[in-house]
């Protein structure tokens, strides 16, 4: 997976009125500045069906005279428009930029309109392109004939034109894959990191079950175990302290600040719906304040909370706390219980070494 902390991905959200605008004006420059490239995306949208010819250059926001505006479009040898890139994160799919843009085609030879997106988004808009094409006047509906994990290719019936959809990781993979120089692969990489930056954290389309009943009630039940994890299981027993300090809520979760009994630091258990995002099935967190994240035995904590092979110890220590499924409740609080109970005996056998 791409990593989401580059320069462009720390930069452009904050500087640009459009992430999409600056992500094609950075696909674009890859593309122009690279043969290698430009050749691998042709390959990459052809299928055995058909071919698209090389692309010698491609233009960027194009606007026409029904005031579409194409965000890039590819050009061949002959200076034929045989490639419309149309890039998407989160913004809609507009009235005919899948029915209309077609026409901007090539009509004697044969020509891609290329939806690029988030993987999360894939298989929604494919479902709007479609339907916008069923519902159009200028082309019958598409015919699919390439389904794949990587794309999805149609064909234009009674025409040599094609939709295709790919995602963002795909397509830069695909280029990343075809560039020799380190510099055009540092390019690329900065441009999959802002893609990824985008994809991770933005709307993800809704899918049946996610708005059942049970998920408020999941996430109530959560809270409540944080609750008595502190209260009724640490503080009441002795090996937790909260004076001072106070529950708290934010757009990111609920959590609970603490002091372990008879080790210095400040930190905090809650749910962080930013990390479970990143996470599946590890909606609890754990944070260590730096000093005891430096100071504490990293390798016993993967080992005694079975920690997953990528998690990594940095500072300050974000630990994900499991949940038992399919147990009571009772049950699901001892387990998370045990969970920081161990991390609370590692900190102290470690203060107790440097004592």
């Amino acid at each position: 997976m791409p990593d989401d902390d580059t320069l462009l991905a720390h930069l452009i959200p904050r500087l640009s009125g459009s992430v999409e605008d600056a992500a094609t004006e950075a696909l674009a420059y890859i593309l122009n500045k690279s043969k290698p490239c430009r050749e691998a995306l042709a390959d990459f949208v052809s299928d055995d069906k058909f071919a698209l010819d090389p692309l010698v250059r491609v233009r960027t926001q194009s606007v026409r005279d029904d005031q579409s505006r194409l965000d890039l479009v590819g050009f061949d040898s002959d200076d034929s428009e045989r490639l419309i890139i149309e890039s998407k994160f989160w913004a809609p799919l507009l009235d005919g930029q899948a029915s209309g843009y077609l026409r901007h085609l090539a009509d004697n030879k044969s020509g891609v309109l290329l939806f690029v997106a988030p993987e999360a988004r894939r298989a929604a808009l494919w479902s709007e392109i479609c339907a916008q094409m069923k519902n159009g006047e200028e082309h019958p509906s598409p015919e699919t004939i390439r389904d794949d994990e990587r794309r999805l290719v149609a064909r234009v019936a009674g025409t040599d034109k094609h939709l295709a959809l790919t995602s963002w990781i795909c397509l830069l993979e695909v280029l990343k894959g075809s560039a020799s120089e380190l510099t055009l692969v540092s390019e690329i990489e900065q441009l999959s990191g802002l893609a990824a930056s985008q994809g991770d954290k933005r709307f993800v389309p809704f899918h049946p079950g996610d708005l059942s009943v049970r998920v408020p009630r999941h996430i109530s039940d959560l809270y409540r175990i944080i609750s008595d994890l502190v209260n009724a299981r640490g503080v009441d027993t002795g090996w937790m302290d909260t004076s001072g300090l106070r529950a708290a809520a934010s757009w990111d979760g609920y959590g609970r600040s603490f002091r372990f009994a008879r080790v210095e630091g400040r930190h905090w258990i809650g749910v962080s719906f930013e990390f479970w995002g990143d996470e599946e099935g590890a909606p609890i967190w754990l944070y260590l304040d730096e000093e005891l994240s430096q100071a504490i035995d990293a390798d016993a904590l993967r080992c005694q909370l079975l920690l997953p092979d990528h998690w990594e110890p940095d500072v300050p220590i974000w630990l994900p706390i499991r949940i038992r499924l399919g147990a009571s409740y009772d049950d699901v609080l001892d387990d998370v219980v045990s969970q920081v109970k161990t991390v609370y005996d590692i900190a102290l056998e470690r203060v107790a070494k440097n004592s």
